[in-house]
């Protein structure tokens, strides 16, 4: 594969825990524009891991997609690159993660791939492949040898399955961009009872309407809170 540089930005709270949130953030912008939402974690006692997507602030454009032998590295082994630095390096020990719009796909994905992610909130940004519409066809989330693996269903599961894990899922009722209404309850109770099959682990869809933009409000950050401090 091609050398590809990706950056993220590592917080730390005054007063040191064991917990770190990872915060992906999607398409045009960066994450400097959710410093207030950073500032929330931080008080709650959360270190702040922030990831940019390819091409957004430091983080390299990837432009060989066609040409690299496994191109969702330059996606995700950043994410997986910066759990094992605060693992390793500060001995942070409870890994969540949250994200928007395409942060929300890389958070499902992320953490179907990697158990050591407890507790994650994919924020407007994944759906099932069924249940999409025309602005919510961004070509990575289409990669096919990935979808062969595993359908977005399974990730679903697999990114909530074990044992003190949960996946929460966020959508913007009236979402002016995209991954709007209510779709997500279509199939949370059976992505749930599989989990629930499985033994341990949980799995949830929560609806806000609080507001008409892609974004994470205030109110599904105190939901994301509430629902970590469980």
């Amino acid at each position: 594969d091609n050398v590809y540089k990706a950056t993220f930005g590592f917080f730390h709270p005054y007063k040191k825990t064991k917990r770190v949130m990872i915060y992906h953030h999607g398409y045009a912008s960066d994450y400097d524009t959710q410093k207030a939402h950073f500032k929330t974690l931080l008080r709650a006692g959360f270190a702040v891991i922030a990831h940019n997507l390819t091409g957004y602030g430091d983080s390299a454009p990837f432009q060989s997609w066609s040409e690299a032998k496994r191109p969702l590295r330059a996606f995700f082994e950043p994410v997986v690159a910066s759990i094992n630095y605060a693992m390793d390096k500060f001995g942070y020990e409870d890994i969540n993660m949250m994200g928007l719009s395409a942060g929300g796909w890389m958070t499902a994905v992320a953490a179907a791939m990697d158990k050591r992610i407890k507790r994650s909130y994919p924020v407007a940004g994944v759906l099932p492949i069924y249940l999409r519409r025309e602005k919510e066809t961004a070509s990575p989330q289409y990669y096919e040898p990935m979808l062969k693996a595993a359908g977005y269903l399974d990730m679903f599961i697999l990114g909530s399955w074990g044992e003190g894990r949960k996946q929460l899922q966020i959508f913007n009722r009236y979402d002016r961009c995209c991954f709007a209404n209510s779709r997500g309850k279509l199939y949370e109770a059976a992505v749930a009872e599989a989990v629930g099959k499985l033994g341990s682990g949980a799995f949830g869809v929560m609806i806000d309407e609080s507001h008409a933009r892609h974004k994470l409000s205030a109110l599904g950050m105190k939901a994301i809170l509430a629902d970590v401090n469980k």
